[in-house]
C-alpha cells in the first residue's frame, strides 16, 4: 500500500477543509475516543492535548460522519475509518503536534494512553514506533520502588503491561522484588477519588497476567512479594 499513500493523502486533503482535517488528525492519534457516558473524559483529554474546543470537535466529527464518512460513531466512541485514512491522519498528526516528541509523549493523558499506544503499534512508521517505545521503556526503567505507592504511576504501568506484557511485566517484577517490606506496605489499596488504590491495581494486574503461561512466573513473584508485605 506504500506507493498509494501519497495519492490517498492528496485525495484526503481535497475532500476535507483545514478545520475538518485538524479534527481528523487529532482523532487519528488514538484507535478510538470516548465521547459520552463514563468515557466522555477521553474526548475532553484529547481536545486539551491538541488545543481544540470540545464542542467544535464534536460538531466537526459529526459532520465528517455524515459527509465523507471518515469518522464513525460506535456506541460511546468516535473513531477514524477506513484504516488507511487513520494511518495517514496519524502521520500528519505526529508531524503537527509532536515536533518535540519527548514533550508531546510526556503530555499523553492516562485516559488516552492505551488507545494511543495501540494506534502507534497499528499505524506508525518504524521510526515513530521506536521513538515512542524508547520513551516509555525509559520511563518504566526509571521507576523506583517508592513510586509504586502513586496511583498515577501504577495506572500507567498497568496500561503499559496490558499493551506489551513481554516488555513491561518483567520490569514491574524487578521493581517489586527490589522493594523493601516498608516500600511494599506503603502501597495501599484504598480507593482514591473513585479509583482503585495502587495495591489493588497491581494485584488485579498480576492475577490477570497469571492466566497466561508465558507470564505466570513474573505474575507469581509479584503476588508473592505483595502477599509477604500485606497492607490490607
Amino acid at each position: 500500500i506504500g506507493p498509494a499513500l501519497g495519492s490517498i493523502r492528496d485525495y484526503l486533503r481535497a475532500r476535507v477543509t483545514n478545520e475538518e482535517l485538524r479534527v481528523l488528525k487529532a482523532l487519528s492519534l488514538v484507535t478510538k475516543v470516548g465521547m459520552k457516558g463514563d468515557v466522555a473524559q477521553q474526548l475532553d483529554d484529547l481536545c486539551n492535548l491538541v488545543d481544540i474546543d470540545v464542542q467544535h470537535f464534536r460538531d466537526i466529527a459529526n459532520r465528517l460522519h455524515d459527509g465523507p464518512g471518515f469518522v464513525a460513531r460506535a456506541g460511546r466512541f468516535f473513531y477514524v475509518t477506513p484504516e488507511v485514512i487513520a494511518q495517514i491522519g496519524f502521520d500528519l498528526a505526529w508531524l503537527h503536534w509532536a515536533r518535540d516528541p519527548q514533550e508531546f509523549l510526556q503530555r499523553i493523558p492516562q485516559s488516552l494512553l492505551e488507545p494511543f499506544l495501540k494506534r502507534v503499534a497499528r499505524s506508525a512508521s518504524n521510526r515513530v514506533r521506536q521513538t515512542v517505545g524508547d520513551f516509555f521503556r525509559g520511563w518504566a526503567n526509571s521507576v523506583v520502588s517508592g513510586q509504586l505507592a502513586s496511583v498515577e504511576t501504577v495506572d500507567r504501568f498497568v496500561t503499559l503491561v496490558e499493551v506489551d506484557p513481554r516488555t513491561y511485566l518483567p520490569t514491574l517484577r524487578r521493581i517489586v522484588e527490589e522493594s523493601t517490606r516498608e516500600d511494599l506496605t506503603a502501597i495501599t489499596g484504598d480507593s482514591i477519588g473513585g479509583r482503585w488504590g495502587p495495591r489493588r491495581s497491581l494485584v488485579w494486574l498480576a492475577e490477570h497476567m497469571a492466566a497466561f503461561p508465558e507470564h505466570f512466573e513474573d505474575a507469581e513473584r509479584i503476588l508473592l512479594r505483595l502477599a509477604l508485605a500485606e497492607s490490607e
